[in-house]
Parts: structure tokens; sequence; C-alpha cells
């Protein structure tokens, strides 16, 4: 009987001392950041995972969950989880939330035949300009900006063009900054061309 007292009371304390050792949200995303600066994705995104299971109401641990699905090329799966945060995230992360599902759209299109890309080119071309018209003060409205430039390039020429119409999309916006023009253009002439990064600094 004393021994079984003895058991119950020491499995009470290691469930107390388990409770009270639990990682913390802010301890998961510094070890899923650590991950992330490695190059190891799917670790971060577990990490992440757990960050928000932690913290349910936290936007930015969920995004970042997006953004790591993203780096290790699980466009579907950032999606999802894109989907959670979009619909409430303010400020600057809404054009975050923005750019990453511009991105979403133009890797998944560009993994299609050249004739079943323009669906999803120009899903991403709406997302791009709809991230250039916020927050013009923010450094990431020139990479929308530049990203926008970029998905008009990668759509088909039209294959006919009536007399005095407005030039195809495959031309630069001059309506853009000038240095904005000036990148494109420079990127218009190399095959891999690819929407810019909107990542975190690290």
């Amino acid at each position: 009987m004393m021994r079984s007292c003895i058991l119950l009371a020491i499995a009470a304390i290691c469930c107390g001392c388990a409770r009270e050792h639990k990682p913390s949200a802010a301890g998961m995303i510094r070890s899923a950041d650590s991950s992330w600066r490695q190059g190891d994705f799917l670790s971060a995104a577990a990490q992440y995972e757990l960050a928000t299971d932690a913290a349910p109401k936290a936007l930015e641990p969920l995004y970042d969950l997006a953004l790591a699905y993203y780096r290790d090329k699980l466009y579907e799966m950032a999606g999802r989880y894109l989907d959670r945060v979009q619909p409430n995230a303010p400020g600057e992360l809404r054009l975050r939330c923005l750019l990453l599902r511009g991105d979403i759209e133009y890797r998944l299109a560009m993994q299609q035949q050249p004739e079943g890309r323009v669906e999803g080119l120009e899903r991403a071309l709406h997302l791009y300009h709809e991230a250039s018209m916020q927050s013009p003060e923010s450094r990431l409205n020139v990479t929308a900006r530049y990203n926008l430039e970029v998905a008009k390039m990668k759509l088909p020429p039209p294959h006919t063009k009536a007399p005095g119409s407005q030039a195809a999309a495959t031309e630069v916006d001059n309506t853009s900054a000038e240095d904005i023009v000036l990148t494109t253009r420079m990127a218009g002439k190399q095959e891999n061309t690819k929407p810019q990064s909107q990542d975190r600094d690290w």
C-alpha cells in the first residue's frame, strides 16, 4: 500500500514537472527559426506547427508555417495554412500574405505546360497587383511591383493585336517606378526569371 502511494506521488510530481517545463510557443518559434537558418524547412514547419497549437490565436507562426512549406516546394500545403492566416491578417502581414499567395499561384502555374499556365499566372498577377496597391511605404511594395512585371512577362503573347491597342502584357508597365522598369527589363532576358523572395531577413 505504501509503495503504491509513493509511486502515485512520484507520478504526480513528474506530471507537474512535465507541465512546468512544457516548451512555450516562443521557445518553439526560436527552435523553428534555428532550423530555418540551417535550411531545414520541414523541421522548421514542424516547430511552427507546434507553436500554432500552443498559441492558436497568433498569426505570425501560422504564416511562418505556410512560408516554410513554400520554401520546401510544398505549395498546396503552404496554401492551406495561408488560408487560415490571410482573412484576419492586419497591416504588413496582410501584404506578406498577398505576396506569398501570388508566389504560390506563380509556382503552381509554372509547373504546368505553357498552354495551361495562363489562369494561374493571371491569379498571380491579380494578387501582386493588389499587394502593390497597399502600404506604398513598405519595402515589400517594391517586391510586389517587380513580381507583377515578372508574371506579366511569363504570360504567352496574344495571338492577335488590334491596331492602336495597348502594349502586350509581356512589355513592362511604364507606370512602375523607373528602377523597377529597368530591373524587370534586364530580368526578362533570363529564362529562369522568378519573383523576388519576400522572406524575412535572417
